[in-house]
């Protein structure tokens, strides 16, 4: 049955969706209701915890890098690599940890990917596949970006205080931003291979093609956020904790561009899509693309979009 021709109802939906669109749900168009902004909130099993440069402090990074990885291992294919077929063939050769470990859509727990590793053989060229997210090297990472200009938005369990959700952006230089995430595809893996080395020259070119009236060279600020994902049992909470966030930086950082990463199609690519980000072509390939747009932009358009 087409769009067209599907029944209409209409219902109030706690999504990631605009409250305007329409959206077909089994045979039905649902026609999303709008929200009140009181009722942006975190669920009652949920908490927020937002933190600030001076709250940042090595056990939180440890804990944003752990809940980096127990998402990204499991919701997206960054479990285990195979660097060699990964940037040959068109759309990569990675597994997320839920693939590897066979468990029917559940989430790998990250102390089983920790102590029970699973790395299998490359199904392309039959060579031991590499963890893609070294938990030493996440750790690293974390640290470079957040220490210093780092803001977090966590949702937390009420009960456990485990973290079941995610937002974090950073203040940067271009130089740094790139070296830290975007001069080695495989920059949370224990190694990386020199090889696959990207040049910070033809990414400003990228940048300058994109926004023709930006100012880019290695010293420009950018505000980096790129990362916002809850767990499997917090979903449905992405739009408090994003607000939260936004609540939180500085005025002076909505000025400044926001370049990131994500996988063409995804979610949370229609949504940064929608809220007016730009893809930037030419120096990713594969699933994965550049995104950009100021960082202010990106505030009004979600608080457009979600009507808040």
């Amino acid at each position: 049955m087409g769009i067209n021709n599907a029944p209409e109802e209409e219902r109030e939906v706690d999504s990631e969706l605009k409250p305007s669109d329409t959206v077909i749900v089994g045979e039905v168009r649902v026609k999303l209701k709008k929200v009140a902004s009181s009722e942006i909130a975190p669920k009652k099993s949920f908490k927020s915890e937002v933190l600030t440069p001076p709250e940042i402090t090595e056990e939180k990074i440890k804990e944003v890098a752990d809940f980096f990885r127990l998402i990204f291992n499991n919701d997206w294919p960054e479990w285990v690599v195979c660097p060699p077929c990964d940037s040959t063939l068109p759309n990569g050769m990675r597994l997320s940890a839920m693939e590897v470990y066979k468990t029917d859509g559940q989430a790998v727990p990250l102390e089983t990917m920790d102590t029970q590793p699973k790395i299998p053989d490359c199904p392309c060229c039959n060579e031991k596949m590499k963890i893609f997210h070294d938990s030493e090297k996440t750790i690293q990472r974390m640290s470079e970006r957040l220490k210093g200009d780092g803001y977090v938005s966590l949702l937390k369990d009420i009960k456990t205080g485990k973290a079941e959700g995610l937002v974090y952006g950073y203040g940067s230089t271009l130089q740094h931003q790139f070296e830290s995430e975007f001069q080695n595809p495989y920059s949370y893996m224990a190694e990386q291979d020199p090889k696959y080395n990207q040049s910070f020259e033809h990414f400003l070119d990228c940048l300058r093609q994109a926004f023709p009236d930006g100012n880019f060279d290695p010293d420009t600020k950018v505000f980096c956020w790129n990362c916002a994902s809850t767990s499997q049992r917090a979903r449905g909470n992405l739009r408090p904790l994003i607000m939260n966030f936004f609540d939180t930086i500085p005025n002076e950082r909505y000025d400044l561009y926001d370049i990131g990463e994500t996988e063409v199609g995804s979610k949370f690519h229609q949504i940064l899509t929608a809220a007016g980000s730009k893809d930037i072509p030419g120096f990713l390939t594969g699933r994965e693309t550049l995104t950009g747009g100021r960082f202010g932009d990106y505030v009004v358009g979600f608080k457009r979009m979600w009507n808040i």
